[in-house]
């Protein structure tokens, strides 16, 4: 509605850009935008709303990206056709036959070519638009951006590697941001109180001998008198409380025996 974009939705590869700063820079606008809002940089309100703050910002980012870049990064070159048409067209690959929107003229096999196999097809680069593919927006963006010589520099296998490993970086700082500002608001207590629920467990059979003997006996009564084991289980359970509670008792003599 704006008329920053073609009046019509183009769906062919052959004719599209590998990326359009148009959505990919909103998208990261609003990652950026709402990861702030929900570590608390602009506040409280702003953190509980972080999901709507990355909405707002992604629809208002958008057609200001594509005023800025006057919308010619919606079409990598101009279509053959623009309108539909009810003619049919036999493709230079499949040999399958289309009609003439879903069809786009190809120079690397010069003859027609459907949008699926113009998809799927990787061997031709590009040929029909070379400047298209991302790594030459890349380097057309630094060029504008750096020095000549600088640009030319990371337009290299090392360059690129360079890049691949900064972006890593950054995405597992902001990960890791994340994680520590979630762990920054439990409070001392709570994490005392989780270390003592993983403990707890052993705090049954710690204590002076006698009371751990006292606690081995009402267990094993427990378990003797149980009316739902049966008779040679009982005995088991009884035996093997009986072993536990010699083991208890030889640990508290030798812990007295060291203090």
């Amino acid at each position: 509605p704006l008329g920053l974009s073609p009046p019509y939705i183009e769906f062919r590869r052959a004719y599209l850009y590998d990326v359009n700063p148009v959505g990919v820079g909103a998208l990261i606008l609003s990652i950026v935008a709402s990861s702030l809002a929900y570590l608390g940089v602009f506040g409280s309100m702003p953190q509980i709303l972080s999901p709507f703050v990355a909405l707002l910002t992604a629809f208002a980012a958008a057609p200001l990206i594509a005023w800025g870049t006057s919308g010619r990064f919606y079409l990598a070159r101009p279509a053959d056709d623009t309108q539909p048409d009810t003619n049919t067209r036999r493709c230079c690959i499949c040999e399958n036959f289309f009609e003439h929107a879903d069809m786009a003229l190809c120079p690397a096999y010069s003859g027609p070519i459907c949008s699926l196999c113009c998809t799927l097809e990787s061997r031709c680069r590009d040929a029909c638009k070379p400047h298209g593919r991302i790594a030459n927006q890349l380097t057309a963006v630094l060029t504008e951006m750096l020095p000549h010589k600088l640009a030319a520099g990371l337009n290299t296998r090392g360059g690129h590697f360079v890049g691949i490993v900064i972006l890593c970086n950054l995405l597992t700082g902001l990960l890791l941001s994340i994680i520590y500002h979630e762990s920054a608001g439990i409070s001392p207590a709570a994490r005392e109180g989780a270390a003592g629920g993983k403990s707890g467990r052993g705090d049954r059979w710690r204590g002076s001998a006698s009371e751990i003997s006292i606690r081995v006996l009402r267990h094993g009564a427990e378990l003797t008198c149980s009316p739902k084991q049966g008779k040679h289980r009982r005995g088991e359970r009884a035996a093997g409380c009986a072993r536990l509670g010699r083991n208890c008792l030889d640990n508290a003599k030798e812990r007295t025996w060291k203090g």
